[in-house]
Order: C-alpha cells, then sequence, then structure tokens
C-alpha cells in the first residue's frame, strides 16, 4: 500500500478493514464538501501535522464514549437498513 492508495474497503477472516493512503485522504477532504463556516476552502498545509491530528481526533470520546468512527458505523448500520439491507431490523 502507497500513501496514494485509495480508500478500501473490505471483510477479510471475519475482519473489517478500511484503508485509505494519506494523499488519497488529503485530496478526499479538499475537494469533499467539508462545511466550513467560512467562504475559505479547506487546505491541508502540513500533511504529516494533519494527519496525526486526524488520527487523534478518529479515536477521541466523546462525553458518552462514542468516536466519530463509532458514529460513521451507525450511520452506515441505519443507511443499509433505511436501502432494505439484508440480516438487519428493528426489533420492538
Amino acid at each position: 500500500m502507497s500513501s496514494k492508495s485509495l480508500l478500501n474497503i473490505a471483510v477479510t477472516d471475519g475482519v473489517l478493514n478500511i484503508s485509505i493512503g494519506v494523499d488519497a485522504l488529503k485530496t478526499s477532504i479538499e475537494s469533499g464538501e467539508l462545511d466550513v463556516s467560512t467562504s475559505g476552502v479547506f487546505a491541508i498545509t502540513d500533511l504529516e501535522s494533519f494527519v496525526v491530528d486526524f488520527v487523534h481526533e478518529l479515536r477521541s470520546q466523546s462525553e458518552s464514549g462514542a468516536t466519530v468512527v463509532d458514529k460513521m458505523f451507525d450511520m452506515a448500520a441505519l443507511e443499509s437498513l433505511e436501502n432494505g439491507g439484508a440480516g438487519c431490523e428493528i426489533l420492538d
């Protein structure tokens, strides 16, 4: 895998693997629809420093103990359910 590797999501031997090269991450963030409160454009000026802080934020827990990654999993599960995903349902 290189720093330019595109987003890859796969399940291998019962393990969910999500990976992206840091250069591809930078491109994704800078070209995405990041909502900044100013009229400026989000720019990553020091990729190495940014990635350290980015990983910290991914691991950081809210008061409830949830991380950004936990919330991402919850959102994906809900989207799956709403799109008729197999293997899940809402129980009463």
